[in-house]
């Protein structure tokens, strides 16, 4: 009769385990039957960050600051008025002259043009700097995506751990009141049980930090019913060899040759400070004495000699400021390709190192469970041995999630570097 009751409780149990399985299968892709409007996708969160206002303002304004030198070196200096009365004695009594003039200053010498160059290549500069501020928005959007997606996986392996933990203590707690159950095995599920609800809210508060940081990197706020969709494990980069090619469009690395160039542009107007500039006056003057009165026209012609000042301080300056970005752009080039081949190659090594976890280990994991449950089954194996089968799947599985995590910022890192921009 105790067989038959034992047999028959192994049963229910038995049942409840299969069930077990079930339930950790939904509740890892619950997610995927959630609306659409519920769920955030990597493409959606950069989105958002890159509409906000406060972004577009930003870079308005410094394009604008950039476009406001481009008008100041076009614009030519304004012409001077001038004004003079004279009165001295005469023979005759008293004699008045009276001019009135307006010149202007021209540039003979080519340096406004060359000024607009450098503005005008500046401005450009400005645009690039645009373009890398964008690039690291969206290398942070995605790095703290990436992380909040990272804990919404793991907490849910860990609600199925603890789900399925529940059960099995239910089941136990059963059998040991009937006496069909060890004491031990109870009280060693019930630790189990407290263990991984101690570690299911410390996931889950790190979870809801990741998500505030989310909607904080968005300026969106987040919903508590929004789930976060996509697949940590990146796709697979470009040959290295395409990316170290394209390495100097990079919008820092072109920015930094831009200013370069307008440096240069800077060199040779002070140059060409040898060549000074003229300046042309036309007026007229009106003299007046006792018996006699007379106008005439005035021409006037001025030119500074550069005697002292040469324009050398202005070159040199102009000069070691070339030389200074010039350094400056081939460190950083060599820098970047030195970066793009090792994140390249650690981003490839991780992602084949987590598929070949998850087609390969992961799949033994979930296989000694299963063997675990029919030695169980079958009375040849202990409540603890199947125990450490789950134990080991558990963490099969959270060291899949950390592989693909360290996969996707490794790529998210390379994209960064290559100037890639995502989603734009």
């Amino acid at each position: 009769m105790n067989g038959e009751r034992f047999h028959s409780s192994y049963g229910a149990m038995l049942f409840t385990l299969r069930c077990m399985i079930c339930v950790v299968g939904f509740n890892t892709a619950g997610h995927a039957f959630a609306r659409d409007s519920d769920l955030l996708t990597e493409a959606k969160a950069v989105e958002y960050a890159l509409t906000r206002t406060a972004i577009q303002g930003a870079e308005d304004a410094r394009l604008l600051a950039a476009e406001s030198a481009v008008t100041q070196s076009t614009t030519l200096p304004n012409p001077v008025a001038s004004m003079t009365h004279e009165n001295v004695d005469a023979p005759a009594g008293r004699a008045s002259e009276s001019t009135v003039t307006i010149s202007q200053t021209f540039d003979i010498s080519g340096r406004r043009q060359l000024r607009r160059e450098a503005a005008e290549t500046r401005r450009q500069a400005t645009r690039l700097d645009n373009q890398s501020r964008r690039i690291a928005i969206v290398q942070d959007v995605r790095k703290s995506f990436a992380a909040a997606l990272y804990q919404q996986e793991l907490q849910a392996s860990h609600v199925a751990w603890l789900k399925r933990l529940d059960a099995v203590t239910n089941i136990v707690g059963q059998l040991a009141r009937a006496g069909e159950a060890s004491g031990y095995d109870r009280r060693r599920l019930e630790r189990e049980a407290q263990t991984a609800k101690v570690r299911l809210r410390v996931i889950q508060a790190e979870a809801s930090r990741r998500r505030e940081i989310l909607s904080g990197t968005m300026a969106k706020p987040i919903a508590d019913a929004s789930m976060f969709e996509g697949n940590l494990i990146p796709d697979s980069p470009l040959p290295i060899e395409t990316l170290l090619a394209g390495s100097s469009k990079h919008p820092e690395i072109a920015g930094l040759e831009a200013q370069v160039t307008a440096s240069e542009r800077d060199r040779q107007v002070a140059e060409l400070l040898q060549r000074p500039d003229i300046t042309l006056g036309l007026g007229t003057k009106h003299v007046s004495e006792p018996g006699f009165s007379d106008n005439g026209l005035i021409l006037a012609l001025s030119v500074p000699i550069p005697v002292f000042d040469k324009g050398k301080a202005q070159e040199q300056q102009a000069h070691a400021q070339v030389l200074a970005l010039q350094s400056e752009l081939s460190l950083k080039h060599s820098r970047v390709q030195a970066e793009l081949r090792g994140i390249w190659s650690q981003t490839t090594q991780l992602r084949q190192a987590a598929l070949e976890y998850q087609d390969e280990t992961l799949i033994t994991a979930q296989e000694l469970s299963r063997i675990a449950e029919a030695s169980y089954r079958a009375g040849e194996g202990t409540l603890l041995e199947l125990l450490d089968a789950y134990r080991a799947e558990l963490e099969a599985q959270t060291l899949k999630l950390d592989l693909a995590l360290q996969a996707r910022l490794s790529r998210i890192e390379l994209d960064a570097l290559t100037g890639a921009t995502p989603y734009e």
